[in-house]
């Protein structure tokens, strides 16, 4: 168990104490806490953890999605729609109603995923940055694989880009940490068996069209 989320437990436990040179240490041991799964020095502290949560409700509810966040919120927002219009105005094939399966199976679950992970986000969900890793690692596969197949364009470039930007960002974001902080995050099985189908369902489609246009 790394320190983090030994911190957890030390936060909202009776023999915690502040050392100003050293942080949060046990006052029993004088040191950091040391244990894999359950400390035995463990005494639960009700009132602290209430009053915790209390004031990290407070601080998501005053907190406001800005800055990059909210550029990101955008962004997404701005590729759905980017993408609807491409695909109805593209140049329609002569077997239209197996162009629209394909692209309906590849539009679809992008967009899914991009509404909901901006939903996630705004009602400070605690799948949201679980989501937002999956709208990016979507983003990033079909774009690889457009490059793979010789599709080369610069927003193919530019949005490969913006997919190592934003994975950083989520590391590194205050805002985000403030938001969503580690220690209230969940992903539960329907998560990942969503953001599976939603990731795998796109990317074969795409190998697919990819390699049929590479065949006629």
């Amino acid at each position: 168990m790394i320190r983090d989320e030994m911190l957890k437990f030390c936060k909202v436990c009776r023999n915690r104490e502040v050392d100003l040179k050293r942080g949060m240490i046990c006052k029993l041991t004088r040191e950091y806490a040391d244990f894999s799964e359950n400390c035995p020095n463990y005494d639960y502290d009700e009132q602290e953890d209430k009053r915790l949560s209390a004031a990290q409700e407070n601080i998501v509810k005053t907190e406001k999605i800005g800055g990059w966040l909210g550029f990101f919120l955008f962004q997404i927002c701005a590729g759905i729609l980017v993408s609807l219009i491409l695909v109805f105005t593209s140049q329609w094939p002569e077997d239209v109603a197996v162009y629209y399966i394909l692209q309906g199976l590849i539009i679809i679950p992008y967009m899914l995923m991009g509404v909901y992970t901006v939903y996630a986000f705004l009602r400070r969900k605690a799948n949201a940055v679980f989501w937002g890793y999956a709208y990016l690692l979507v983003c990033l596969i079909t774009n690889i694989l457009s490059l793979l197949y010789g599709y080369e364009s610069m927003n193919t470039m530019t949005s490969l880009v913006w997919n190592v930007i934003w994975s950083v960002f989520f590391i590194l974001s205050d805002n985000v940490k403030t938001l969503i902080p580690k220690e209230t995050r969940r992903v539960t099985t329907i998560d990942w068996v969503l953001a599976a189908i939603g990731v795998v369902i796109p990317s074969i489609v795409c190998m697919l069209v990819y390699s049929l246009v590479m065949m006629a």
